[in-house]
């Protein structure tokens, strides 16, 4: 589908204004499959992007700045998030013996079983992504890289 028919637009003011429609469209559009994704678990994607975060460490753990580091969401308040999974049972804070006024949070068992079970809903999201050859899907990434900078 076309932007032009998916927002009912058929001028734009030029090809980077279309491309910017088109950008900020689709990444809506992701988004918007990601909730209805990670909904019936409990979470929202800034919550799994955590969690993934925290896998990548485990059985280590992190200091929220590093998590902030490294979050896809940087508009997301990740002590706030954590708040919510500590809640939930899926990570917890301890102690930093090396710095005083710093907390590790670490995945909890649970927590690990949780995103484990979503790699094949992942995998799955990821197929939306092979209408693109590898070299597409390459030259994709290397343009939203240019883009940012």
């Amino acid at each position: 589908m076309t932007i032009e028919s998916a927002i009912h637009q058929e001028k734009f003011r030029n090809v980077y204004h279309k491309a910017m429609v088109n950008f900020i469209f689709t990444s809506n559009w992701h988004h918007d499959r990601h909730l209805h994704t990670f909904k019936p678990h409990g979470l929202i994607p800034q919550e799994y992007n955590v969690l993934r975060i925290l896998r990548g460490v485990y059985p280590g753990s992190l200091r929220i700045n590093d998590i902030v580091k490294r979050v896809l969401d940087r508009m997301s308040n990740t002590s706030r998030l954590i708040d919510g999974l500590v809640r939930k049972g899926l990570v917890e804070r301890a102690k930093n013996n090396t710095d005083k006024r710093s907390v590790n949070i670490h995945l909890t068992k649970k927590g690990l079983a949780l995103v484990n079970s979503l790699d094949e809903v992942i995998i799955d999201s990821e197929k939306k992504f092979a209408v693109l050859t590898e070299d597409e899907a390459e030259q994709f990434n290397i343009l939203l890289d240019k883009l940012r900078g």
